[in-house]
């Protein structure tokens, strides 16, 4: 900060006290200031508000602590750690419930991006706290005077007790900052893909779960019932995805997508993420073997014991289908494997027809398929290779290995171990 800069915000905190009759030393004042920002790292905004509250705790007089604006800032520039002021519409934005601390959540877009805020609540009872309104999605807003923090990689908005918002004349349509999937990274983001691939949830909680790609490389995506989602994604289909969070998870990216998404007719071309791995099943999963499939066009979701689809719910007109998803370890990592039908039919040498014979007239009825395939498979090194999507690989085609093919295996681990 310049000298200038520090003389005027001096003379500042010299005149908000004279006007409570209260006479501060300069040589005070400069010493405080300059001991918060050169000692503690303080912003120049936020060393102003706490030499103000010293002195009015110390003089017992009640001030507006809020200073000079912090400089107007377009959000796709936003950077940790500064204080500023922003201008946006409101996209989304909730009261959070049990929570007395929080006032709002939601997050704000300009034309140059987008960033999750949170508003703490004010103290009535505190005449430093600056009052405020409930922000309305669809309208605009100035922040004046926010803390731009960041939180596992995300930057986030804080609006505090002192920051004051005022609403905006319409400054009119925020068109989205589309970004490439393979260079999202954790924050607010929208992007344009095409679903590749869906699967089954694994919760009633998620309305529909899958991975979605365009030429830079792919994302796993989730939609939450919560969200109210007033599109069903197909595979095949291309669509923008306004305003989802992204979040980071051991190195791998994660989308959870808003009810903000609009069909297109793009042609889009996923980069391929095909790929041949050997190595062990660890785990054959519950909701493995024979499992019943939601009828409804579109749909497929695996229905309960009791017929039951999430979506459609009770469908007693269900379509078997045989499906594996194991947990399997190449030595490098670990990925859940989903094999399919024809997979799991070449793997096993059980049939569909088999399988559902064998449910209905064996006592153990569907667990027995479940029971077979974990005997046959845990344990057993096999060769996949299928599309990575990335924890998890869809399997179009699974072998067992045999004795030779297994020993040059462990000969190859024991190298590499070696050479480690």
């Amino acid at each position: 900060m310049t000298a200038n800069q520090n003389d005027k915000n001096v003379d500042r905190i010299i005149d908000l006290f004279a006007t409570h009759n209260v006479k501060l030393k300069r040589t005070e004042v400069v010493g405080k200031l300059t001991e918060l920002m050169n000692d503690f790292g303080l912003p120049q905004q936020e060393a102003e508000r706490t030499v103000i509250q010293i002195y009015a705790r110390a003089h017992d007089v009640q001030v507006n602590v809020r200073t000079t604006d912090a400089g107007t800032k377009n959000i796709g520039d936003l950077t940790p750690g500064e204080w500023v002021t922003v201008e946006g519409k409101i996209i989304s934005a909730v009261r959070p419930a049990g929570n007395k601390s929080i006032f709002q959540m939601g997050v704000i877009a300009d034309a140059t991006g987008a960033v999750a805020f949170t508003a703490w609540a004010r103290n009535k009872n505190n005449k430093n706290d600056v009052p405020l309104e409930e922000m309305q999605v669809g309208s605009w807003y100035r922040i004046a005077n926010a803390v731009v923090d960041e939180y596992q990689g995300a930057i986030a908005l804080k609006i505090p007790r002192t920051t004051v918002v005022g609403p905006m004349s319409d400054q009119g349509t925020v068109k989205p900052v589309l970004q490439p999937i393979g260079e999202v990274k954790p924050g607010i983001v929208s992007v344009k893909g095409k679903v590749v691939r869906l699967f089954t949830p694994s919760t009633d909680k998620i309305r529909q779960t899958g991975v979605i790609g365009d030429e830079s490389g792919t994302v796993k995506f989730t939609i939450w019932e919560s969200e109210n989602p007033t599109i069903t994604l197909e595979e095949g289909n291309a669509y923008e995805f306004h305003y989802a969070r992204c979040t980071t998870y051991n190195d791998r990216n994660d989308l959870t997508l808003t009810p903000q998404i609009v069909p297109v007719t793009d042609a889009i071309a996923v980069k391929s993420n095909r790929a041949t791995l050997t190595g062990a099943i660890m785990q054959v999963r519950q909701n493995s073997g024979l499992i019943k499939r939601c009828p409804v066009e579109g749909c497929g979701k695996t229905l309960s014991r009791m017929n039951y689809c999430p979506v459609h719910e009770v469908q007693n007109n269900f379509q078997y289908d045989l499906r594996i998803r194991a947990v399997f370890d190449d030595g490098n990592e670990t990925l859940t494997l989903t094999i399919p039908k024809e997979a799991v039919e070449r793997l096993t040498g059980m049939k569909l027809d088999d399988a559902v014979n064998l449910a209905t007239t064996m006592p153990l009825g569907f667990d027995e398929i479940f029971m077979r395939f974990k005997k046959m498979l845990t344990g057993r090194y096999v060769t996949v290779s299928g599309t990575l999507y990335d924890d998890s690989m869809f399997v179009t085609d699974c072998a067992f290995l045999t004795v030779d093919q297994m020993q040059d295996q462990i000969k190859l681990t024991t190298t590499q171990e070696a050479a480690e």
